[in-house]
């Protein structure tokens, strides 16, 4: 990310927005952003400031920070309910999030035209593992394969190339910083470092636990099953309340485990994902192969297997 500001401007705070993606290391960010010295950062808040009052009460003492972030993994791929718990994730798979990312990203130009982008991309196989823990511990009740069905709906969520080209073209190339994911899971305190070194930033203290982890395998054979047997009650009922409460916390792992153990049910494996679902994703990571931030993870993109041409005989234009 560029430097480039005028004189006037550079001793004021820079304007970070993470836009996510989900599943993209999101919760430790958002922990980082909280905990470092120089950054002012809240919690479902824009620019520092969980509200109009907040700016205010801010405004009325001198400037100490450096850096202003605005973090949602819902800018992203923008949707209806967003932020909103146990939504019916099904009908997502109708919408469009083409879109809806480009009015987003409109929209941020218009109330942001300086700031800096930040962009945490993840690998094909890894971040669908990933995303069906998700589904299923927030109410998904279909099994990985009914999962990916819906992902084959849904494949432009996951169009890297598509939503990097948009913030270039919207904040210039040299304000957005793109990431991979793996470089957070194999080395937080230098993923940390290339975040803070193009904001002018000191080192802050890096968070060592892993938050928003994936649940076991016993929890993901068991949980869609728990889901769609609790389907026919009420919505709003005492038992349904302590069950998302549950399995959002993985509550019932070992009730799971003890299940699995009694009735053995297959895992999941990335083996199981569709080729040509595959060869989409891939071919919506292709700009990423020329970035050396993730060339040491070419291989988890799918791009160090296939050529430049890879997917061209599939529908994901």
């Amino acid at each position: 990310m560029s430097a480039d500001r005028s004189p006037a401007a550079a001793t004021e705070p820079v304007h970070l927005i993470h836009i996510g993606w989900a599943k993209a290391g999101s919760s430790f960010l958002q922990n980082w952003f909280q905990t470092h010295p120089q950054i002012a950062f809240s919690h479902g808040g824009i620019a520092g400031c969980a509200g109009i009052f907040d700016l205010a009460r801010q405004a009325s003492v001198p400037e100490t920070i450096k850096c202003r972030v605005t973090s949602a993994e819902a800018l992203s791929t923008p949707f209806p309910l967003a932020g909103i718990t146990n939504i019916d994730v099904h009908a997502l798979a109708d919408h469009d999030v083409r879109a809806a990312q480009a009015r987003g990203c409109r929209s941020l130009r218009l109330l942001f035209p300086a700031a800096r982008i930040l962009i945490v991309t993840r690998g094909p196989r890894s971040v669908l593992l990933s995303a069906f823990s998700q589904y299923v511990r927030t109410g998904g009740d279909r099994p990985f394969a009914g999962f990916l069905d819906l992902v084959a709906k849904a494949r432009h969520w996951w169009d890297y190339d598509h939503v990097i080209h948009l913030y270039e073209e919207a904040f210039g190339a040299a304000n957005v910083l793109v990431l991979p994911y793996e470089c957070l899971r194999d080395d937080p305190e230098g993923f940390c470092r290339r975040i803070e070194g193009p904001l002018g930033l000191g080192p802050g203290p890096v968070p060592r636990a892993v938050l928003n982890r994936s649940i076991g395998e016993a929890s993901l054979a068991w949980y869609p099953r728990f889901t769609r047997l609790l389907g026919r009650l009420p919505r709003d009922g005492i038992v349904r309340r302590l069950y998302w409460r549950a399995i959002v916390g993985d509550r019932l792992a070992g009730f799971a485990a003890l299940l699995r153990h009694v009735r053995p049910l297959e895992g999941i494996d990335p083996a199981d994902i569709p080729p040509d679902l595959l060869r989409v994703l891939i071919r919506q990571c292709e700009s990423l192969r020329a970035r050396p931030s993730h060339a040491p993870y070419l291989r988890e993109y799918g791009l160090a297997e296939v050529g430049a041409d890879a997917g061209a005989d599939a529908d994901g234009a």
